[in-house]
């Protein structure tokens, strides 16, 4: 009942704010190399395209990561694999894992969000989270940066090749603790280490309806009854 009551309110704070339609550009620094992702949506649909190139000649592409279509509503994901040629429709990950659950969410990791305050990053009046996740004696903390200018999108890009769903247990969190918007910055530290995604790139023309469609050249592989091993 308290996880319902959860879910509840975060898609009531998601549906109070204006939808965002566009396309967000991210880039997140690593080691050797950068990664970009350019997310889109138009209404219930979006998509993610990513790809790596090295940091001693940004030209050089060094990976291009599969292509990614989004059913928002319906809770899907359309995984279009260049190498085979197919194109994978599977539940979202989430909601088969609540599914094989019973509904009772993932009892393995406990979740909580942190309201750190306001702040300006990058020109964008943002709310400062703080996405906390304890499984055992583990924890992991991710900071989130969140602006409410840009309208809400269906998905929020988290980090490098992470896509909050709706049905996300840290987005269900973060949207019942206020962060519905788009994600400007996101950062997660280890010893050592810092790794932080920006936003670079806004366009708020709204996206043609042919990228989120699964091209001619793809086969359709369904696996939406697929379910997760109890």
């Amino acid at each position: 009942m308290k996880f319902l009551l959860v879910l509840l309110l975060a898609f009531a704070g998601q549906a109070a704010s204006a939808q965002f339609a566009g396309k967000l550009t991210y880039k997140l620094v690593n080691p050797n190399d950068i990664l970009y992702m350019v997310y889109y949506q138009n209404g219930n649909d979006a998509r993610v395209d990513a790809r790596t190139v090295s940091k001693a000649d940004t030209t050089q592409v060094t990976s291009t990561q599969d292509t990614l279509l989004f059913d928002i509503a319906g809770k899907k994901t359309t995984h279009l694999q260049y190498k085979s040629g197919n194109a994978y429709i599977m539940v979202n990950t989430a909601t088969m894992t609540l599914q094989a659950m019973g509904g009772k969410g993932v009892p393995q990791q406990q979740l909580s969000v942190q309201t750190i305050g306001t702040e300006t990053v990058d020109g964008y009046a943002c709310t400062h989270y703080i996405v906390v996740g304890q499984i055992g004696s583990y924890t992991s903390k991710r900071e989130v940066w969140v602006t409410t200018s840009l309208g809400t999108p269906g998905i929020q890009v988290a980090g490098g090749y992470l896509y909050w769903t709706p049905d996300f247990p840290q987005e269900i969190k973060l949207l019942a603790a206020g962060g519905a918007g788009v994600i400007v910055r996101s950062k997660i530290s280890s010893p050592g280490l810092t790794i932080q995604m920006d936003l670079i790139g806004v366009d708020t023309k709204t996206p043609d309806a042919s990228l989120f469609k699964v091209p001619a050249r793809y086969s359709i592989v369904d696996r939406t009854q697929m379910t997760m091993p109890n």
